[in-house]
């Protein structure tokens, strides 16, 4: 394999990267966080980056974005063939303004959700328990794939494996240190970095093997993580800091689902709850009226965060992220109030609702005829990469894999939903409350989500949204040490559900395709 060198022009850091690397994997091996709210599709533009040396021709997106070549280039799009430099670009990062004075003399702590998609940073006063939003970026892992179990397998190489413990630690320990530097907050006020996130990503984070995690029966031999250990310059650079990260359940329910299992149960000690956080993967749980609580996860896929759609994109400017039906006509909310370049998973809802609201879309997923269908405007349909495609304003596609890869995450929600149910010996009507933890949670119209069926109907539970629990529940620990030995006294109080091995989960999943319940 040829290897290539590229070198980040404005620290002078090199690194040696495979033939084919994308700009964007390489900027973030050399610590350079670039917004890709399209998730590297090249539709939003926002990566645009200057890099000179050997590279592949510009792909259409680019040309599409008026870049022809050296020295812009969108850098979820080219490829590196040989030696590089790149020359980074404020306007292609995601950092927030710096919050106002900070008390250079205050202890600080940074919480962070290590999500399979992204990651998000906050930083907390440890004095007066005030949180400052840092920066929310591409999980630099997403090379290995999109998901946990293509990691694991590209781990098998030990080589490879390094590489991966190597980047993830690097990324988070180098964000640290440039909130420090932007924030003018010295190092050694950094006394506790607090993770959460799934199991394999604290592994990875840990330097524990994973191969365990990827492989029948699927075991996680250490589920806390009291102090992972800093490295090298890391360790000289923050000599008070404490790494840790939020005790895990299992191999497939780790510190981001026991975040939101502490933070719900201490919110709601009554309630008989449903609550999943949407993601990649669905953590759910349930509490019964008797106090019994069953959890379990299920692989949804990137779908509801943009990330395997044609124009899915995170909730940035350019993404559609509501979309109504005005008498006659669709109409958008677009972030920003910019032209529309993709649909954020809040509009995918939306749309979808609506789409099989109007007959446009069938229960079983599929267009209506496409020849003869009448559209409220400005959607039109047409083929599209050999699909049938609606688009949407600014020619936004919607594609018929958008549709069936929402199948997919909505059949893996429900099933799991319902068998927990099962499991419990539960009525979902005897459920009072049901929680959505997560980004994409915080924002959805919740008629729209429940007329597609990803959960049960819940029809005696209130809804609510819990915002991001892995996060929250990282704050939380920076600011009350007691809070992990809190989260990991209630796993003794979980009973784990284990869909892979469940009987009736393949028959449920192919029953749960279609938008009905």
């Amino acid at each position: 394999m040829k290897y290539c060198t590229v070198i980040d022009n404005t620290s002078g850091k090199k690194i040696s990267v495979p033939e084919g690397t994308l700009l964007s994997d390489a900027a973030l091996e050399l610590g350079i966080p670039l917004s890709a709210p399209c998730g590297g599709k090249g539709i939003c533009g926002k990566c645009t980056i200057r890099a000179q040396g050997a590279l592949a021709p510009p792909t259409e997106n680019e040309i599409a974005a008026g870049m022809t070549g050296d020295p812009l280039r969108l850098a979820c799009q080219g490829k590196i063939t040989g030696d590089v430099i790149i020359y980074p670009s404020q306007s292609a990062t995601v950092r927030p303004p710096q919050p106002g004075q900070l008390d250079p003399d205050a202890a600080y702590g940074m919480a962070i959700d290590i999500g399979t998609t992204t990651m998000e940073f906050s930083m907390v006063n440890l004095t007066t328990g005030r949180v400052y939003r840092g920066i929310q970026m591409l999980n630099p892992l997403r090379r290995w794939g999109d998901d946990v179990i293509s990691r694991i397998a590209a781990a098998a190489a030990h080589s490879e494996f390094d590489r991966q413990v190597a980047l993830l630690r690097n990324t988070v320990m180098g964000e640290l240190y440039q909130v420090c530097t932007d924030w003018k907050i010295p190092p050694a006020s950094i006394h506790r970095i607090l993770c959460a996130g799934n199991t394999t990503m604290q592994y990875f984070l840990a330097g524990l093997d994973v191969s365990p995690l990827g492989r029948h029966p699927y075991t996680a031999d250490v589920l806390d993580f009291p102090r992972i250990d800093i490295h090298g310059e890391w360790a000289q650079q923050f000599p008070n800091a404490r790494l840790q990260a939020l005790p895990a359940t299992g191999a497939f329910l780790g510190g981001d689902f026991m975040a939101g299992l502490a933070l719900t149960l201490e919110d709601n000690p009554d309630d008989s709850v449903f609550f999943i956080d949407i993601g990649t993967n669905g953590e759910m749980f349930l509490r019964t009226p008797k106090g019994r609580i069953y959890a379990t996860t299920c692989a949804m896929g990137p779908a509801l965060e943009g990330m395997s759609m044609a124009s899915g994109m995170t909730a940035t400017g350019g993404a559609i992220t509501h979309v109504y039906s005005e008498g006659d006509i669709f109409t958008f909310t677009v972030m920003g109030n910019q032209t529309p370049r993709g649909i954020a998973g809040t509009g995918y809802i939306d749309l979808t609702a609506l789409l099989l609201n109007g007959g446009i879309l069938k229960t079983d997923g599929a267009f209506g005829d496409w020849k003869t269908m009448q559209l409220p405007p400005p959607l039109r349909i047409d083929q599209w990469h050999n699909m049938k495609t609606i688009f949407l304003q600014n020619d936004v596609p919607f594609t018929q894999k958008d549709v069936r890869n929402l199948q997919l995450a909505r059949s893996a929600s429900y099933t799991a939903a319902r068998l927990l149910l099962k499991e419990a010996g539960c009525d979902e009507k005897d459920i009072s409350r049901v929680i959505l933890a997560g980004a994409f949670g915080e924002n959805i119209l919740v008629p729209n989500f429940k007329k597609l069926f990803f959960l049960p109907a819940f029809d005696n539970a209130g809804w609510s949204f819990a915002g991001n629990t892995s996060l929250g529940g990282a704050q939380k620990a920076c600011l009350d040490p007691s809070f992990i030995e809190k989260t990991a006294a209630l796993r003794e109080k979980v009973t784990v559900l284990e869909l892979t091995t469940h009987p009736d989960f393949n028959d449920l999943f192919m029953d749960s395709l279609d938008f009905k319940e």
